[in-house]
């Protein structure tokens, strides 16, 4: 049927027809719409936080309103009139009874951009080092600005910045058109939480045995939440200083330091200042470098009530001395030279660290005189006699 009316139908028994009409049907011929939607202004772009007014040519408020984005239904809405708040496609299907009809697709782009960075919210930066911040977006014609603990950086308007200190690190973009659309992102860079330094000797090393000994820094770690780090080789400006005995050495100022006399004998500990964070130190290590031969000399006899000096060939700081008599120590004798009274054989016991080194012996004898004659004891001589003593 395409036409309105009241139908009903006849069933034809031949003459006997009486009860064989049917019940009436009234059929209505509905309208066919063709609904056009339009924007506001012809709009088809949409800035964030905005919205655009959508419109339908059919508007009767017997009609049912269905609105479309992206082929889904937009639920709560039943108007010829919609304000479309984000990019999409719309379409509005209009319904009359069991008659829908849909309108045309308008397509809204919204300006929005995106913003990310390089590296990404968090990461580990090494005191000394320069990392690069990389902002990434999508936006039209972007006007960069970056912060540090949210003060500006004065003259940082590029893509990319170099950081060079730990902190928070902020860039905000802005779009200025066709919508002024600012956005922002933030980036942590954080300093390793501790640093790890080793020394040891280079090649074989025996305390008071190996005439010379150089240390070096063996390992350099940073400790990040991911693992350790090495640091060894690395270019970022640290400064180096040795210490003996908690003494800095003057112009041990690189990662190792040789040692070759006994007067350095001490206990050893590495430095390193890393800029804006401090001073890391090493573990300590004690170096013994043996004394070596020792020599005294000095007179091996000596009058009687006198003394004679004996000196030992090493001397100089760093050494203690002990001075002995026939093995037997003398107290207070503890210098390089000893003033010897008293016959008998000496050396000195010379100590350096842990190492010491025995001199040789030096006999000292103090001479007794003896007088030997032929003469008797008891003699008489004459007046004007001469007599000649001998004595031997």
């Amino acid at each position: 049927m395409t036409e309105a009316g009241s139908y009903y139908v006849i069933v034809d028994y031949g003459t006997c027809v009486l009860n064989s009409y049917s019940n009436i049907i009234n059929v209505q011929v509905l309208p066919s719409l063709s609904p056009v939607i339009t924007s506001q202004g012809n709009a088809t772009t949409i800035c964030p936080g905005n919205s655009i007014t959508l419109t339908s040519s059919v508007q009767n408020t017997a009609y049912t309103y269905t609105w479309h984005k992206d082929n889904v239904p937009v639920a709560g809405v039943n108007n010829p009139v919609y304000a479309a708040t984000s990019g999409g496609v719309y379409h509005v299907k209009v319904s009359n009874g069991p008659c829908s009809f849909e309108s045309n697709a308008i397509v809204i782009d919204e300006t929005d951009f995106n913003l990310d960075t390089d590296p990404d919210t968090q990461t580990v930066i090494m005191p000394g080092e320069s990392l690069t911040i990389t902002a990434i977006t999508d936006a039209q014609n972007p006007v960069y600005k970056w912060y540090r603990n949210d003060i500006l950086i004065t003259g940082a308007t590029q893509a990319t910045y170099n950081a060079t200190q730990q902190g928070t690190y902020k860039v905000t973009v802005t779009q200025p058109s066709p919508c002024n659309i600012t956005k922002e992102k933030n980036v942590t860079l954080a300093y390793p939480s501790a640093f790890n330094i080793s020394i040891q000797p280079e090649g074989s090393y025996t305390a008071c045995s190996a005439a010379s000994v150089t240390l070096a820094m063996n390992q350099f770690n940073a400790i990040t939440p991911s693992g350790a780090v090495s640091l060894m080789g690395n270019t970022y400006g640290y400064s180096y200083q040795w210490f003996k005995d908690n003494v800095a050495v003057p112009s041990a100022t690189t990662p190792q330091i040789t040692l070759n006399t006994p007067q350095l004998n001490g206990t050893y500990v590495l430095k390193v200042t890393l800029p804006d964070f401090g001073v890391v130190s090493s573990n300590a290590f004690t170096v013994n470098i043996p004394v070596g031969a020792v020599t005294i000399t000095g007179g091996t006899s000596i009058c009687q009530n006198t003394s004679t000096v004996l000196s030992s060939s090493v001397t100089g700081a760093g050494f203690t001395y002990q001075w002995y008599r026939n093995n037997t120590l003398i107290t207070g004798a503890n210098n390089p030279t000893f003033g010897a009274s008293t016959a008998g054989t000496y050396h000195v016991i010379i100590t350096s660290g842990t190492c010491t080194a025995q001199s040789n012996s030096l006999v000292l004898t103090v001479p007794v005189i003896t007088i030997n004659s032929t003469n008797p004891d008891v003699d008489v001589i004459l007046p004007g006699q001469v007599k000649a003593i001998t004595v031997t």
